[in-house]
C-alpha cells in the first residue's frame, strides 16, 4: 500500500522581549488553539520567507509593525505527523527579538484572540512555547548572546 504524500506545513513563532515581559497571545481561533496562550505566529504563505512570515504575523497579531532585521533566529523545530495536526509533517521556524517602546498594559484585540505583555507566564501557555520561552529568558536575562544553527531567510 502507498501512503499519500502530504505537504509540510510551515509555521512561525516569535517571542518579542520587553522590559515588562513577553508578549504572548490569549488563542480564540483556529478551534484546537481555543483556551491556550502562545507565542506570536502562524502559518507561512505560498512563496513567503520565514523572516517575512514573522513580520507579517506579528503586524497582524499584535498592531506593531517591525522589520525582518529586527527578528533573530532562535531555532527550527520538525513535528511528526498526528492526530492533533491532520497527520501533517511540520517545521517551525523559531525567533526573537525585543521592544523597549512596548507599555506594560500594552493589549490588543484580533479574530485569533487577546495579545498581552506577561511578566509571568500564564498556566495554559502551551508546552513547547513554554519550554522555548524559558530557554530563551535564560540567555536573554544573562546576556548571553544566543546564536542560530542555521539561517532562514
Amino acid at each position: 500500500m502507498v501512503s499519500a504524500v502530504r505537504e509540510i506545513k510551515r509555521y512561525v513563532l516569535g517571542y518579542c522581549m520587553t522590559p515588562n515581559g513577553v508578549m504572548l497571545i490569549q488563542k480564540i481561533s483556529p478551534p484546537q488553539w481555543s483556551g491556550r496562550a502562545n507565542a506570536i505566529g502562524g502559518k507561512i504563505q505560498l512563496g513567503e520567507t520565514p523572516s517575512k512570515a514573522m513580520v507579517r504575523e506579528f503586524r497582524e497579531e499584535t498592531g506593531i509593525s517591525t522589520t525582518e532585521k529586527q527578528w533573530q533566529a532562535l531555532t527550527i523545530i520538525k513535528g511528526k505527523p498526528l492526530k492533533l495536526n491532520n497527520y501533517h509533517e511540520w517545521i517551525m521556524y523559531v525567533f526573537w527579538t525585543t521592544n523597549g517602546s512596548v507599555p506594560a498594559d500594552y493589549t490588543h484585540e484580533t479574530e485569533e484572540g487577546s495579545v498581552s505583555i506577561y511578566k509571568e507566564l500564564p498556566e495554559n501557555l502551551d508546552v513547547t512555547a513554554r519550554w522555548l520561552y524559558l530557554f530563551l529568558q535564560e540567555h536573554y536575562d544573562k546576556g548571553i548572546e544566543i546564536r542560530p544553527c542555521c539561517h532562514h531567510s
